[in-house]
C-alpha cells in the first residue's frame, strides 16, 4: 500500500499538484472546515478495489482520469505508473518541440 501511495505522491509532484488532498484555509477561523485541494490525485478504495481519482471541486468531488473500473492494488499501481510514463513522455515531447521551434525561429531571424 505504501508503494501505491508513494506513486500517487510522485504523480502529484510531477503534475505540480498539492500532495495533500485537503488543507485548512490560511484565513481559517476556529472551527472552519478543511477545503479540498482541487487537482490533487488521490487513491479511492471501495469494495476491495482501488482506483485513481482526482479532486475536482472544493467540496472533495472526484473525477476518475483512468476510467470507472476498480482494480487490485497491483493493477492500480500498473495503471498509475503507465499514466505517469505517458505524462513524462508528453512533457519530453513538448520540451523537444519547444527547442525545435526556438532553433527554427532563431534561424529565420538571422
Amino acid at each position: 500500500m505504501n508503494q501505491l501511495r508513494d506513486l500517487v505522491i510522485r504523480l502529484n509532484q510531477l503534475t505540480g499538484e498539492n500532495v495533500k488532498p485537503y488543507s485548512c484555509p490560511e484565513t481559517a477561523a476556529a472551527g472552519q472546515r478543511l477545503t479540498a485541494n482541487v487537482g490533487t490525485y488521490v487513491l479511492d478504495g471501495a469494495y476491495g478495489g482501488w482506483q485513481l481519482a482526482r479532486i475536482c471541486n472544493e467540496g472533495g468531488g472526484q473525477s476518475l482520469p483512468l476510467g470507472q473500473s476498480r482494480g487490485t492494488k497491483r493493477e492500480t499501481y500498473d495503471r498509475i505508473n503507465a499514466f505517469i510514463l505517458g505524462f513524462e513522455a508528453a512533457k519530453k515531447k513538448e520540451a523537444i518541440a519547444d527547442v525545435y521551434d526556438r532553433i527554427h525561429t532563431e534561424e529565420r531571424n538571422k
